[in-house]
């Protein structure tokens, strides 16, 4: 991962396309929240997962979703729609995502499977639902979706 962001990062430095500034500065902002997860002193000596990792991404995809409605309301879209292009190249940093409906039939098919009735079941069928789509997956997804099903 952080040989990509690396060769990325070299890549965009020597493009000369019209988002080249925008593409650096999303480049940098992943790698600087890595080095700053290393850095972390709980983490000392560790590898990054790819399951951190995307944690990571997703963050910084929400910090900038919240940036955006803020540009929005203060009537800045030009500022907002910079946002959007940097949420466009750090999405490419995520794996492929599963769509809902997947989501969806294989919760209610669990949800079959291990006999769940109620809200009691949830947290048995989170954990058996995030292991089987790991980092495909947002676990919001994954609750949201239980919840419905479970309701």
């Amino acid at each position: 991962m952080k040989e990509r962001l690396m060769n990325d990062l070299k890549e965009a430095m020597k493009s000369t396309d019209e988002n080249k500034a925008v593409r650096v500065t999303s480049i940098k902002a992943i790698r600087q929240a890595v080095i700053e997860w290393e850095k972390d002193k709980k983490n000392s000596g560790k590898e990054i997962s790819e399951d951190q990792f995307v944690k990571i991404v997703d963050k910084l995809i929400k910090d900038r979703n919240k940036s955006i409605e803020q540009y929005v309301d203060a009537g800045r879209e030009d500022l907002a729609e910079s946002e959007r292009v940097e949420i466009e190249i750090i999405s490419k940093y995520l794996p492929e995502r599963v769509s809902e409906e997947e989501i969806t039939e294989a919760a209610k098919t669990l949800k079959e499977e291990i006999g769940a009735t109620g809200m009691k079941d949830m947290g048995k069928m989170m954990g058996q639902l995030k292991n089987k789509f790991g980092t495909s997956a947002k676990p919001a997804d994954i609750s949201r979706i239980v919840k419905d099903i479970l309701s």
